[in-house]
């Protein structure tokens, strides 16, 4: 049984910045069109999107995973009360491994949503 889709919100940054779109406003229209669907499917499954689409990365973090030849991108997310999914931080993913620095940012603004 659902309750219908979740809010999708994006994290803002004390000066103001959306960085999650910033960074997709960035990519070209087919990868933005890949980027938009993925994230419709975690409106509408949130916490039941499972890997491959969505990976927990510890401590309430989540990735969303979209597959593009120009990405991989990887979409940071967290959940919060009142079914509002926020996303967080977004990058290309270039390496194996998630590098550090960019999951420390997340987990950072994460922190900073205080709610």
């Amino acid at each position: 049984m659902s309750d219908g889709p979740w809010t999708v919100e994006e994290y803002r940054t004390p000066q103001g910045n959306l960085p999650v779109r910033a960074f997709i406003e960035g990519l070209s229209k087919a990868a933005q069109a890949r980027v938009f669907a993925a994230v419709q499917m975690l409106r509408e499954h949130a916490h039941r999107l499972a890997f491959p689409q969505s990976r927990a990365m510890g401590k309430g973090l989540y990735e969303l995973r979209i597959g593009h030849p120009e990405g991989p991108f990887r979409l940071f997310y967290c959940f919060r009360p009142e079914r509002r999914i926020v996303l967080l931080h977004a990058i290309a993913k270039r390496t194996q491994q998630t590098p550090p620095r960019e999951l420390n940012l997340a987990r950072q603004r994460m922190g900073d949503l205080g709610d």
